[in-house]
């Protein structure tokens, strides 16, 4: 490894910046080499662009025949952009045009250093703009994907640069609009080269959809939830791919508030699956976790709608999953609480209560929940609302709400601990008994039980 040098009063660099604009190749080849060394260093790369004016040498190298002395000026060009500074003066410079040109016939090194320049060039707003308004980027970012046998380090590079692109406030928009860019990024999001470049492409749409300003109409022009939702089921969840998976939900989550997604079956079962997968591979990682609480987050919102009621009910895996992450508390997430959500809202369906009671025996679950020591208060929350919405179904009151064993205790012990419950809940409790007891036989069961009367 090639010593790093400082730049100082006694180590002068103007020589080798005019020894780079010689004819010489391998003199040219040489000098570029240790300036190279040289950009690596922070102190240097500023010197190098204000006080030796190391561009302009730069850009006549790059318009040379040599194709060792290019990789290695599109390097250096690579190191100096980290600086702040030097992105002005790149941008400003003139050398721009000649990169372009470099990324849509090179696919070796020289481009992989480009993008990554560009890439840091982009991380500022304005030059990120006037990239893409002035030189045409995105155009050559489309054609760099489109090259056959696309080597795993340029592809990420490319990708790392639209990460850039698409987090700038003022380029979402324009780029959202641009239908081959979208094309090309969801393609790549779905089928990545790598699970890194996939994972940065995935990121990349997931920026352009959080902003707000993104009109419906725009969304559905792709088949993007068609896209997404292969995302999701097309291959098996891994620790490595999990946070494709993720930002897939996350991105179908965003978008379902944009317009009317029940015609999209195919999005439960994804999700169904994916939370499936997730338990027969029995992996408990940050993300897989997070991953599911995005996908039942996801499932809770389109739950409000009561066709999606019928629909969930319907799906006899689905609810077994939602059974099983019910019972589970984690404080790293909120599963719980969405399940629980999930529950509440299809009991509220008069055809689904019937099916909760008797399938899914929900109000055992219910008893099992509550008699935890911990449990997230929102998904107790969800539980007693559920309870409440079911004893409404009149003809259920005597037999199964007072044949289910210790639900009487479950319902005493939210009632005679104030600190472990919330005002709601036990208020919620209250108009549970309420509702049982307008009916006569549950209120000679109810004089029975003096328990229940003294807690009362």
């Amino acid at each position: 490894m090639e010593k790093q040098i400082a730049i100082n009063e006694t180590s002068d660099p103007s020589w080798l910046i005019d020894i780079i604009v010689q004819d010489n190749t391998e003199w040219r080849e040489q000098g570029c080499t240790v300036l190279l060394n040289l950009s690596l260093i922070e102190n240097n790369k500023l010197k190098l662009v204000r006080d030796y004016r190391i561009i302009p040498a730069l850009l006549k190298v790059l318009t040379s025949d040599s194709l060792k002395s290019k990789e290695l000026v599109c390097g250096i060009l690579w190191g100096l952009s980290t600086h702040k500074y030097n992105k002005s003066a790149i941008l400003d410079s003139g050398i721009i045009p000649l990169i372009i040109e470099i990324v849509k016939t090179n696919t070796g090194k020289a481009s992989e250093s480009c993008w990554e320049m560009i890439r840091n060039l982009a991380n500022e707003p304005d030059i990120a703009t006037r990239l893409i308004k002035d030189h045409q980027i995105v155009n050559a970012l489309i054609l760099s994907l489109k090259v056959e046998n696309i080597g795993h380090v340029l592809f990420e590079s490319i990708a790392r640069a639209t990460c850039s692109f698409t987090s700038c406030s003022l380029t979402k928009k324009i780029l959202f609009e641009n239908k081959a860019f979208l094309q090309t990024i969801l393609e790549h999001s779905a089928r990545g080269i790598t699970v890194k470049g996939q994972e940065l492409f995935c990121v990349s749409f997931h920026n352009l959809v959080i902003e707000e300003s993104i009109q419906p109409h725009i969304l559905t022009n792709y088949e993007i939830i068609e896209k997404l939702t292969n995302i999701i089921i097309s291959s098996e969840l891994t620790p490595e791919n999990s946070n494709i998976k993720n930002y897939a939900c996350t991105i179908l989550q965003k978008i379902s508030t944009k317009f009317e997604l029940e015609n999209y079956i195919n999005i439960f079962q994804a999700i169904f699956l994916l939370i499936k997968e997730k338990t027969e591979i029995n992996l408990d990682s940050i993300d897989l976790m997070k991953c599911e609480e995005r996908s039942l987050s996801f499932l809770f919102e389109l739950s409000e709608m009561n066709e999606n009621k019928l629909f969930l009910i319907e799906k006899e895996e689905l609810m077994k999953n939602l059974i099983r992450i019910s019972k589970k508390y984690d404080k790293k997430i909120q599963s719980q609480a969405f399940a629980w959500g999930i529950l509440w809202r299809i009991s509220d369906s008069e055809i689904s209560k019937h099916t909760l009671i008797n399938k899914y025996q929900i109000l055992e679950l219910f008893v099992f929940v509550i008699m935890q020591e911990e449990n997230d208060k929102h998904a107790v929350e969800y539980a007693v609302s559920t309870v409440y919405h079911l004893s409404s179904k009149h003809e259920q009151k005597k037999n199964i709400f007072f044949e289910t064993p210790h639900l009487t205790e479950s319902l005493m012990k939210i009632l005679g601990t104030e600190e472990s419950f919330s005002e709601n809940v036990r208020e919620v409790v209250c108009s549970t008994l309420y509702v049982l007891m307008s009916n006569k036989e549950t209120q000679e069961l109810y004089i029975k039980t003096p328990r229940l009367i003294s807690t009362l």
